[in-house]
């Protein structure tokens, strides 16, 4: 359980930061 919902907050909070900060993508 720890891992799979520590694995979706940080994939969440990577897209969230995408999202506010789009120039930021490199890939």
């Amino acid at each position: 359980w720890y891992a799979h919902t520590e694995g979706t907050y940080r994939v969440h909070m990577a897209r969230k930061y995408i999202h506010n900060h789009p120039d930021a993508v490199t890939c």
